[in-house]
């Protein structure tokens, strides 16, 4: 009974130790013993019941096998571990390595080119696109170097190619008056101009079912009804035009028949001036101290020392555009009248046409090129439904270029684009022969894009974009029909609310070169458009390529140097003495 006792505890702690040994290796536990049955059919520890001598080292049901408690595998399991009931697969109870995606799946990251996952044993936790930390993409935190601001943007350090509209560093700026009155310190946001994916290349889109008819100020005002009933058309708008001598209608085709034989069947109608699609344009989706250091276009040009001769006083610049903030005390008093084109309900101002407001005008924070010009709004531009830009119309451009015309602007500042329009055209031509001074963004599509119109028109001064480095922008339009360059890549501009940022694009560019334009019109009120292109290219300080390219056109303006050409040529041009 005693031999009996030690005999069976002796194999017991044999059978232990082997087990120990099995894991210890991380051999198959089976390959060093297998369970024995007994005559009741269960698993025991004991002596066997099948004969005298059959005493073995027996091992019972449950063992710890790598941290966790399971069955014993059996030798037919080739090796692997599994709980019963279980198809033996990779993973946890497997030797071999799991083929579990590590993004595209629920709870990790999505799979893109810019992504978090692909994490191997040993990676720091990823710092992007996860949740709590910024999505990944151009602009990510990767390296673990961006921050939050109160707002929950997230602002990372700059990755972009040369000249291609980074995002500068945090900025926080001081009250214009300083000392403690205000509002506190903030960071400013960005926003960089680009033509949305496949546009560029694209020809601009016109508005469905819609023609744009000009008809002779001296026909009968009968005329549109009977133009309606002849030619089978609902009027939707009408409205006269004295800087063509004539009135526009838009008209629409309220049945199946196509838009060519609509415009056809116009097109030899005596009554008919012009007629055309109703065409769809885009808007081009950009103090002392600190403030100052932001605003490097200033020294770029020269305007500090143009300041010194003139900040356009009594010169009066149009801005058609979105809505501009009237409120922003940057802009206080800026804005001598406003017309809204569009007939929209919606009277919103909007961040692109406050920016384009403030870079020429603005006294506060942000300093503009002509302090003492006046602006006059003229809202062309409205937000539309699923559409990433806020669009307009030929018609709505045509009137709100002939308004501003009549009301006395010497300087139309155009930042938007879209295809050749012959009708915006005509009315381009016919402000330039009234000695208006007409500044276009040349556009955001990119080197290969089409040009951009109405920059691309004769007589209009197209105007691209450079970085702080004096790099091209990355998006900026590339052709013959460049004139001049100018700041437009991160430029520091008012934002709605009384907030400011930073923004990037032609249309910046385009407003520096108009706020050159009021200084030169006040030393030279009358000034001819080819005059001031003239000057503008003559005096251009040269970059890029040497001599006239189709990236920087005559190279970069230079305000004091065209103000000083003018006096040297005071009798060509008019220069006030």
């Amino acid at each position: 009974m005693t031999l009996n006792f030690f005999s069976s505890a002796r194999a017991t702690v044999l059978g232990a130790l082997l087990a120990l040994l099995a894991f210890a290796f991380h051999l198959p536990a089976e390959a060093q013993f297998s369970p024995q049955r007994g005559g009741g059919g269960g698993d025991r520890i004991g002596p066997s019941s099948g004969g005298r001598g059959g005493i073995g080292p027996i091992i019972g049901p449950n063992v710890i096998i790598r941290g966790g408690i399971g069955p014993m595998a059996r030798p037919d399991d080739e090796g692997r571990r599994r709980r019963p009931g279980r198809r033996p697969g990779a993973g946890k109870y497997s030797d071999e390595k799991s083929n579990k995606p590590r993004c595209g799946v629920r709870g990790r990251p999505p799979c893109s080119d810019k992504t978090a996952g692909d994490r191997k044993p040993g990676d720091r936790k990823p710092t992007c696109g996860l949740r709590g930390r910024p999505p990944c993409g151009d602009k990510t935190a990767g390296d673990g170097k961006c921050r939050q601001d109160r707002a929950g943007r997230w602002h990372c350090p700059d990755r972009s190619p040369p000249g291609g509209g980074r995002i500068p560093p945090i900025i926080v700026l001081p009250n214009p008056g300083g000392g403690d009155s205000g509002p506190p310190p903030r960071a400013y946001g960005t926003r960089q101009e680009r033509m949305p994916q496949g546009r560029a290349a694209a020809p601009s889109p016109s508005v469905a079912r819609q023609v744009l008819v000009l008809v002779a100020a001296n026909q009968p005002g009968a005329t549109e009804a009977q133009l309606a009933r002849t030619h089978r058309l609902q009027l939707v708008s009408s409205t006269n035009v004295p800087l063509l001598e004539a009135r526009a209608q838009v008209y629409r085709i309220g049945d199946q028949r196509p838009m060519q034989a609509v415009v056809s069947a116009l097109s030899s109608d005596p009554r008919v001036m012009m007629v055309q699609q109703n065409m769809v344009y885009q808007r081009q989706s950009g103090a002392g101290g600190a403030a100052r250091a932001a605003q490097y276009g200033f020294d770029m040009v020269g305007v500090p020392s143009a300041h010194e001769l003139a900040t356009g006083r009594g010169v009066k610049i149009a801005i058609i555009d979105s809505g501009v903030d009237q409120e922003h005390r940057d802009l206080a008093g800026a804005v001598g009248e406003a017309f809204d084109a569009t007939g929209n309900k919606d009277s919103k101002p909007d961040v692109h046409g406050t920016a384009i407001a403030g870079i020429i005008r603005a006294r506060g924070l942000v300093s503009g090129v002509a302090p003492d010009a006046t602006l006059l709004a003229a809202r062309a531009f409205f937000a539309v439904p699923r559409r990433e830009l806020p669009e307009s119309t030929s018609f709505i451009l045509l009137r709100a270029l002939d308004w501003s015309v009549q009301h006395g602007a010497q300087v139309i500042n155009l930042s938007f684009s879209g295809a050749r329009d012959p009708v915006i055209e005509r009315a381009v031509a016919a402000a330039a022969r009234r000695n208006v001074i007409l500044v276009a963004a040349a556009g955001n599509g990119g080197p290969k894009a089409a040009p951009a119109y109405p920059a691309a028109y004769s007589g209009v001064i197209a105007v691209t974009a450079h970085d702080s480095a004096g790099r091209l922008y990355t998006y900026a339009n590339h052709g013959t029909y460049i004139s001049v360059a100018a700041p437009g890549v991160d430029i520091l501009v008012p934002a709605l609310r009384n907030g400011h940022m930073f923004m990037s694009g032609t249309s910046m560019a385009a407003a520096y070169v108009s706020g050159i334009m009021a200084l030169m019109l006040e030393r030279a009120p009358h000034l001819r458009p080819e005059d001031a292109m003239r000057v503008l290219s003559e005096t251009a300080q040269d970059v890029g390529e040497s001599g006239r390219d189709e990236s920087f056109g005559a190279g970069r303006v230079q305000a004091r140097a065209a103000l000083d050409a003018l006096h040297d040529s005071a009798k060509a041009v008019g220069v006030r003495q």
